[in-house]
């Protein structure tokens, strides 16, 4: 019996046999706790040393950013480190909800480079019990819930899962583990079982699932269509009115806020349309590739996947078979959208091509019932069966060994493939980057700004570092704290929101005036050789494809219009003084939920060369801060 077994008369779903026990539960932690220390390692998890590595850099940042917002009671920070000074929330970088809310309630106490070490290293040990928490919720046997959950583990180590966490996708990784509980509670409560505290505790858990990362949806929406398709003999239909209505109200309602923040934020400043291509390729191959483990594939895909066919086939249970088919369903849909979902532009945002691991992590409840009924045709007396199971068990057992060597693979620190970052994944700031952070303190001011190349390839040590450098040099950059976020930035063979084959040198040299930038840091060829062959600009430091040069001749001033100091910026914080003259505007982008104190006529100052308008003041206090509240 698998997958709510033993129904009884007027109960929709039964009762629970021999099902998941907590000695289970402690073992899978245990064996997921020892691989994900090692390579951590464990001894890093309390020290000073932050994980900057990708995105995570990019999250270190907002989890700074936090504090400021928790100080001020506010979602929106001006933010005078990046594009020239523009309101900015956590609520741009989706990966950094969970670690920025710990930040805010225990940072100073904890350092934010600790904090995120614990939510990411907890946030690992959720995937094998989320698995089983769902095997638990659904009735599972145990020896179906330890196959789903061994099949969950290999993913997470040996398919992009992996790549997505040691690169900064923390979040959406555990979010593709969470839906599979969230969806047992639902099918548990659609089904009869439980009463109200059971459907406010699953609107609960949706709401901290999709604060966890804003993707949740999709992937609990595709696992809750099919169940409610396929098992209308099985659910209460009273109950599946409640639980549509009741659970996604609760899921949205605590979310509002920063959902709201997102809609305004987007409409004020978009972001331009090359990002949408960001993981957002239209590759019908990829439904075969990867699941013969090409391309982004893995070894476990094809074992995962010929069990749930199994699963289609032969699972014939009353309750089991809508179980496993709702699963499959889920798997399918999840898959087909990853391969030529963003063939539809509004769903090409939603960066289909990451959802094809989780239609695989979809897979392992029913590839758990197929594993069963392969485990029942050994032993069945139709030879063709019999030996198709012997085929099958065969397949399985060499791509799982060898899914399982490549687990082995994945925690080692030798100079081998990986699929993720090779170990250890708390290593710190890199050669590159503690270069330019004693190079930008000991040789610029506070006075101009760092034109700073952000390119999409990871150069600087394979990290989103910007912000950490703004940050730990307390200067301010045009470009960043991500690629291609705002006209004033500065990316491969593109400066300012213009192609540099577009940009005449007296335009760029105007652009570097209007935004006070003293220096220039460039990585990729294109952008070095533009900027050697400018009269004005001399490179003053080298460091392997890094090079730095000064403005000669510039005059640093943060005024376009009248006079005074910028004497400190910090989030939330612009500090003016010595401010001179009847009117000024300042170098700093405006937004009409900035206010300054002493108060003073503010506002917008439109110019050719930004689609942004800059700060004017009438009648400036000689000495005032800017900030929003």
């Amino acid at each position: 019996m698998s997958g709510f077994p033993g129904m009884p008369p007027g109960n929709a779903c039964p009762n629970r046999e021999s099902g998941v026990d907590y000695g289970t539960i402690a073992l899978a932690a245990l064996l997921q706790f020892f691989l994900v220390a090692y390579s951590f390692p464990l001894a890093e998890l309390f020290s000073q040393t932050p994980v900057l590595f990708s995105d995570a850099g990019y999250h270190w940042y907002h989890m700074k950013l936090a504090l400021a917002l928790a100080r001020d009671g506010t979602q929106w920070a001006y933010d005078p480190f990046f594009a020239a000074g523009l309101p900015r929330g956590v609520f741009l970088d989706p990966s950094a909800h969970f670690p920025a809310a710990l930040a805010a309630l225990f940072s100073p106490a904890i350092s934010e480079a600790v904090l995120y070490k614990i939510y990411a290293f907890a946030s690992a040990l959720l995937a094998p019990l989320s698995v089983l928490l769902a095997a638990r919720l659904l009735d599972l046997p145990k020896r179906q819930a330890i196959v789903a959950m061994v099949f969950a583990m290999l993913l997470f180590w040996t398919s992009m899962f992996r790549w997505y966490y040691t690169h900064g996708m923390v979040s959406f990784v555990t979010a593709a583990y969470m839906a599979l509980p969230f969806a047992a509670l639902f099918f548990r409560y659609t089904c009869g079982r439980g009463g109200g505290w059971l459907l406010g505790g699953t609107g609960a858990f949706g709401a901290l699932a999709f604060f966890y990362h804003p993707l949740f949806p999709v992937l609990a929406a595709s696992l809750i269509g099919p169940w409610l398709i396929v098992s209308f003999r099985l659910t209460v239909w009273r109950r599946v009115l409640a639980a549509l209505t009741v659970i996604p109200l609760l899921s949205l309602l605590p979310n509002l806020p920063w959902l709201d923040a997102v809609q305004e934020y987007s409409k004020a400043f978009p972001v331009g349309d090359f990002m949408a291509a960001y993981q957002a390729k239209v590759d019908p191959s990829k439904l075969w590739m990867e699941l013969l483990a090409q391309g982004e594939g893995c070894k476990a895909y094809a074992p995962i996947a010929l069990l749930a066919l199994w699963a289609a086939i032969k699972e014939k249970g009353p309750a089991a078979r809508p179980l496993a088919i709702s699963f499959l369903s889920a798997a399918i849909i999840l898959l087909v959208f990853a391969a030529v979902g963003a063939a539809l532009r509004p769903l090409a945002s939603l960066q289909p091509n990451r959802f094809a691991a989780a239609g695989y992590l979809f897979l392992t409840i029913p590839a758990a019932f197929g594993f069963m009924r392969v485990w029942q045709a050994l032993r069945s007396p139709t030879p063709a069966l019999r030996a198709t199971a012997v085929l099958t068990a065969i397949m399985v057992a060499i791509s799982t060994s060898y899914a399982a060597y490549e687990v082995a693979r994945e925690v080692s620190y030798a100079d081998i493939g990986h699929v993720g970052k090779k170990p250890p994944m708390v290593d710190g700031a890199g050669p590159y980057t503690v270069w330019l952070e004693d190079w930008l303190r000991q040789h610029t001011e506070e006075s101009s700004r760092i034109l700073f190349e952000v390119s999409l390839p990871r150069l600087y040590d394979g990290g989103r570092v910007t912000g950490y450098l703004a940050l730990r040099t307390k200067r301010e950059f045009i470009g960043g704290p991500y690629p291609y976020m705002h006209a004033a930035s500065f990316q491969d063979g593109q400066a300012f929101g213009k192609a540099l084959g577009d940009l005449p040198s007296d335009l760029f040299a105007t652009y570097l005036g209007l935004y006070n930038v003293g220096w220039i840091v460039a990585n990729t060829a294109t952008n070095k050789d533009y900027i050697d062959a400018l009269p004005g600009v001399d490179a003053v430091a080298n460091n392997g494809s890094f090079r730095i040069y000064r403005v000669r001749g510039h005059d640093a001033n943060f005024f376009l219009k009248g006079q005074g100091t910028i004497s400190h910026r910090e989030h939330n914080r612009v500090v003016a003084t010595n401010v001179s003259g009847p009117a000024i505007v300042l170098k700093y982008h405006y937004h009409e939920r900035l206010q300054i104190d002493p108060p003073a006529r503010m506002y917008p100052v439109q110019s050719d060369l930004d689609p942004i308008p800059f700060i004017g003041i009438d009648d400036p206090p000689a000495e005032f801060t800017i900030s929003i509240r």
